[in-house]
């Protein structure tokens, strides 16, 4: 009996002296919360992608290989700040997130960035047209990877393969069309 006592006594102890060490969570603490957006699967179920990013700072994007269980993280820049509030729409804004999808044949891999939070603040004072821009990343899966800067959006066929469009964010607002694991193949002026 005097052991059970005992065992009892020193596990309330123990039990208080850990519940010491812990501090309350602080409002600070919440920007290193993280939130998962842009969710994709591969058509053929191997990959899993998604973009992962804090309340305050650099994000990235995650693909995962499901059957291989690796993972390739790229940075993604700093997820902007919600626009305004609408009074013609409903709810809250839509918070902007990474665009992210994979080619038909799962074998590539197209997703948005953001500036980073670096260049988000150094370009605060600039003109909306000389601010930094998101950028393109074009990846092998299992290969390869490019990344074309100052892209303002991209097209990737959801049936077919090979092919990926995308629109430059430049004084020429190029369009380029281009060939999966190849050079560009033709680039348009002035759309």
């Amino acid at each position: 009996m005097r052991s059970r006592s005992f065992l009892l006594s020193l596990t309330v102890f123990a039990l208080a002296a850990s519940a010491q060490n812990k501090r309350p969570m602080q409002y600070a603490d919440t920007n290193d919360w993280r939130s998962i957006s842009a969710q994709r699967l591969s058509p053929n179920g191997k990959f899993l992608g998604y973009a992962l990013f804090p309340q305050d700072g650099n994000g990235e994007v995650v693909i995962r290989d499901l059957a291989a269980k690796s993972e390739i993280r790229e940075p993604a820049g700093a997820r902007p700040a919600p626009p305004p509030p609408d009074p013609e729409r409903e709810g809250p804004p839509i918070q902007r997130s990474t665009v992210l999808n994979f080619s038909a044949d799962s074998k590539w891999v197209a997703f948005t960035t953001f500036p980073t939070k670096e260049e988000a603040k150094a370009d605060a004072k600039k003109k909306e047209a000389e601010r930094a821009k998101g950028d393109l990343v074009v990846m092998a899966l299992g290969g390869a990877k490019a990344r074309y800067k100052n892209v303002k959006s991209y097209q990737m066929p959801s049936e077919g393969n090979g092919f990926l469009a995308f629109l430059y964010d430049n004084k020429e607002k190029q369009l380029v069309l281009m060939k999966l694991g190849g050079e560009a193949t033709k680039t348009i002026d002035g759309v």
